[in-house]
């Protein structure tokens, strides 16, 4: 009876092992991004329109600032993630009218990847679809697996010569 329970028990653990492997990570950008795993590759998405206006951010990006600014879709809040730490947000903000942006963060640090995500749409005219259009991909926007997709991304340099 005891060699019984015992693979059972091991049977249930490896259960529990491939249901967890298997659910989408959620980090900490619950309640104020929305993960989404379906955005075209950077330069595929669809359409092409040109009147879309990219999401940028101002480059370079200093090890030790305390601001990341940039420009994108004016009303569209905004979050700024640490992509190498797997996507802690760093600030947020929603687009001036003007279309600009900036974003208080802590001093950040050299050979950190950090990006502009769509931060939490509710309450908005947009939905996460709208921004689906290659338009609205700045330079270096990525897919980052576990993380989700970013319209623009700088990694942070040690000095403006890098």
């Amino acid at each position: 009876m005891t060699l019984y329970r015992t693979i059972i028990s091991i049977l249930a653990m490896f259960v529990l092992l491939a249901a967890c492997s298997t659910a989408k990570p959620t980090g900490n950008l619950q309640p104020t991004a929305t993960m989404r795993s379906d955005y075209p590759e950077p330069g595929q998405g669809i359409g092409g329109d040109e009147n879309a206006i990219p999401f940028l951010l101002d480059k370079p990006i200093l090890a030790g600032a305390k601001e990341i600014s940039g420009s994108g879709v004016p009303g569209v809040p905004i979050a700024i993630l640490d992509i190498t730490l797997m996507g802690p947000v760093l600030g947020q903000t929603t687009i001036k009218e003007d279309g600009s942006f900036v974003v208080e963060v802590s001093p950040l640090e050299a050979g950190h990847r950090v990006g502009l995500f769509l931060a939490n749409l509710e309450g908005t005219s947009w939905k996460p679809e709208d921004f689906q259009d290659k338009g609205y991909f700045g330079e270096e926007a990525r897919m980052v697996p576990m993380v989700g997709f970013f319209y623009d991304t700088a990694l942070v340099k040690a000095t403006s010569t890098q």
